[in-house]
């Protein structure tokens, strides 16, 4: 009880360190506080330690705010729902849409957490009954049960038990080691990944038997020693609950969820990408938004070509399109490319690892490509792009190539009143699934050698022996039209 005490005390200091007012500061208290026959005892301490008063969450309440901390988590949530703590662990159902968050009246909660199981585990016939029975017990939306053809759900997760999981199958990820995203948040695995207890278990064996210490990034030695009842736990899941499509790891739980319920759903109703970007945009004298001129020009360049959906690529990357170039051409391609990753949008809450993956190859095509990189990025530059579908692995590359040429013909960004120096059309007199035939029109005071450069890097990737291994590509021919 003393170590919490003093670890508030110091929090209180960091909050006067970086001037956070007193009355901004909550203090909520979830299951382990409501549950400690020294409840009361323990609230008394740090309020008479720090003066701020203990908020003592109700089962119903933690519940709900810990759905809002994964609705936070995603731009959408739809699914079931587990957050896995020390003592316990509870079973919802979430669903989000425009903004509003529902879920289950109240989760079941089950008495598996990760330290309970590891201390006291219980039998296999009991956890599955038990979950069986939990997961009966919830009152399914016809929105979520008609989701999926085949009956499948998504399964959201949440809590430290999980999230040390989550870190675990990342280090021994099947198809990309090492793993190139180390953001917990928006981590996703098929169903049949999660599941693989036994490659998990056969790792800290192995480091047993050599009586060496497992390490894996962000699990620590507790975490380890909480792996065998964990894995223990999701071999029960898998059996207990019906067919799983995906599996999502969250960042967000009840001190999230408290944060974003408390947001208009007009504001919990953007999108984590765009938000997370716009931002970046006003430093370029650009006045954007989701219909900004330039994501619109980038969305078409995809969209009239029968491209992919992309969603809210296009005017994301609009929108940071010129982060990097003021930077030296050596690491330019470079910093493009980690900035999703550990760049200024590591800490964007919100965002899926498609979302990170897509947005760093796209950027880093738009300075200049994997060419541009050194041996170590351009390692990293193949990891991501095993994350993204083959489908959409030389769209990406070829948005980022458009990009380049829209930030050539405006090297300063484009604001609403700017004059039209580049247009760029898609010849509909010469639609074929094998190619892209596009009309540009560029005002022949900005057709320089720059420009003519990035156009043949467009046309370039419309080459075969250009393509990726595993790519979907196109021919690529743009009719040149140089205006007055």
């Amino acid at each position: 009880m003393q170590q919490v005490v003093t670890a508030f005390r110091r929090f209180k200091t960091v909050c006067q360190d970086v001037g956070v007012e007193q009355d901004r500061i909550r203090v909520l208290a979830t299951e382990a506080t409501r549950t400690a026959p020294n409840s009361h005892e323990f609230m008394r301490q740090l309020r008479a330690a720090t003066g701020w008063e203990v908020t003592l969450l109700s089962k119903e309440e933690e519940g709900i705010l810990g759905a809002h901390g994964i609705a936070s988590s995603f731009d959408e949530v739809r699914g079931l729902c587990m957050d896995l703590g020390g003592g316990s662990t509870q079973l919802s159902w979430i669903y989000t849409e425009n903004g509003q968050v529902r879920t289950s009246e109240a989760a079941v909660s089950l008495p598996y957490g990760a330290a309970a199981l590891t201390k006291n585990p219980p039998s296999r016939d009991e956890m599955l009954a038990n979950l069986s029975a939990a997961y009966s017990s919830l009152k399914l939306p016809t929105e979520l049960t008609s989701l999926s053809a085949d009956g499948s759900f998504n399964l959201y997760l949440s809590g430290g038990g999980f999230r040390g999981w989550g870190f675990a199958l990342m280090d021994q990820h099947p198809g990309v080691r090492p793993y190139p995203i180390p953001i917990i948040n928006g981590f996703c695995v098929p169903a049949v990944t999660f599941h693989n207890t036994a490659a998990i278990v056969a790792v800290l064996s192995a480091a047993s038997e050599q009586q060496e210490p497992l390490t894996m990034h962000r699990v620590s030695k507790r975490r380890v020693s909480q792996i065998p009842a964990v894995a223990n736990l999701v071999a029960c899941v898998a059996e207990a609950l019906p067919a799983i499509g995906n599996v999502y790891f969250c960042q967000g739980g009840v001190r999230e969820g408290r944060l974003f319920s408390e947001l208009e759903p007009r504001l919990r109703a953007q999108r984590p990408l765009l938000v997370a970007t716009q931002q970046l945009a006003s430093k370029h004298r650009a006045q954007w938004g989701p219909a900004s001129a330039m994501g619109d020009m980038l969305a078409a360049a995809i969209e009239s070509s029968n491209g992919p959906n992309l969603v809210n690529l296009p005017f994301a990357l609009a929108n940071i399109m010129y982060e990097h170039s003021s930077l030296s051409k050596d690491i330019r391609a470079a910093a493009a490319l980690q900035y999703p990753v550990t760049g200024d949008l590591a800490g964007a809450h919100g965002l899926s690892h498609a979302d990170r993956a897509y947005l760093a190859i796209a950027l880093c095509e738009r300075h200049g490509g994997r060419k541009d990189l050194d041996p170590a990025n351009g390692q990293q530059y193949d990891r991501l792009m095993q994350l993204v579908e083959a489908d959409k692995r030389w769209w990406l590359r070829y948005l980022g190539r458009v990009a380049a040429v829209f930030g050539t013909a405006y090297p300063a960004g484009m604001s609403t009143d700017a004059e039209k120096r580049i247009l760029l059309k898609h010849d509909s007199s010469s639609i074929r699934d094998d190619r892209i035939t596009l009309v540009v029109s560029v005002s022949e005071d900005f057709y320089t050698d720059h420009l003519e450069d990035a156009i043949a890097r467009v046309e370039k990737i419309g080459k075969k022996k250009q393509w990726l291994a595993g790519e979907e590509g196109r021919k690529v021919e743009w009719k040149l039209q140089k205006t007055r």
